[in-house]
């Protein structure tokens, strides 16, 4: 869903209806029949539904089934917080039990927000607004406790801007970029960085030239950066005591020809 997202604006260069297609047809069966949530993984037995890939698949789907969208903002009204943000697990006692669970069984996550965000721009605009204001007045992207699940890998959280942006809610990055990527994901930090850039103010001349230089740098070698370096992307708490991350050797390629995308586009 991630890569659908990602690649979803270039409909108009290249015939990518297909993938999109195929990328939905795969998960539409994971989606609970009667609740409309979705579980990240279904490997393990006794993991919870949760907020980001429920909310992620909804705001990604183009074949809406409009009996289980009640049902999936009924959920979320059950697991909404004082502060106005959603709680990630959609189990009162979150992950309890679980090793890779952190200092909190259910974790309030900024990236798992934005995509609940959209899911109810598209949904319920009232709540949307709500959440919108929730995330600025308690300035959750300034504070590294809501970094849960992207504290080492914020390039979706510059991809989610976009969206924010172009949905009525505009977040600023972090103060001066604080959170830092671990070094081999430098690279798809920057791309992210400068996808956002140029989607966002098409007149940046000087992410455009950075941008044609990380297209041909990336690009040597038949990409060999990407398959040497897949991308992180999330980890789990990082408070917890087992650590977990999960990678992908695809999306690399997708940021790829998403940045391509808006270097021609501009």
């Amino acid at each position: 869903m991630l890569i659908s997202n990602l690649i979803k604006p270039l409909s108009n260069e290249f015939d990518v209806s297909s993938l999109i297609s195929n990328v939905y047809q795969y998960v539409k069966p994971q989606v609970d029949s009667k609740s409309g949530l979705l579980k990240y993984y279904k490997r393990y037995v006794n993991l919870p539904e949760d907020l980001d890939v429920t909310s992620l698949f909804w705001w990604t789907c183009f074949d809406v089934d409009s009996s289980l969208i009640q049902s999936v903002l009924d959920t979320l009204k059950q697991y909404k917080s004082e502060n106005g943000l959603y709680y990630t697990w959609f189990r009162k006692d979150g992950l309890k039990g679980f090793p890779e669970v952190g200092e909190k069984n259910n974790p309030l996550d900024l990236i798992s927000n934005i995509h609940a965000y959209l899911f109810l721009y598209k949904f319920a605009p009232a709540e949307a607004k709500e959440l919108c204001l929730s995330i600025k007045s308690n300035k959750i992207v300034n504070n590294s406790d809501y970094w849960v699940f992207n504290n080492r890998a914020p390039w979706l959280f510059y991809i989610g801007q976009i969206d924010m942006d172009n949905c009525d809610c505009g977040i600023k990055s972090k103060s001066t970029d604080k959170i830092k990527s671990i070094k081999s994901q430098v690279y798809y930090s920057e791309m992210a960085k400068l996808i956002r850039e140029l989607s966002l103010n098409e007149k940046n001349e000087k992410a455009k030239e950075k941008a044609l230089e990380m297209l041909i740098a990336l690009a040597k070698e038949d990409f060999k950066y990407f398959t040497e370096f897949p991308l992180l992307m999330h980890h789990n708490d990082i408070t917890a005591e087992v650590n977990s991350t999960f990678w992908s050797w695809d999306l690399p390629y997708a940021l790829w020809l998403r940045l391509y995308h808006e270097y021609n586009v501009n």
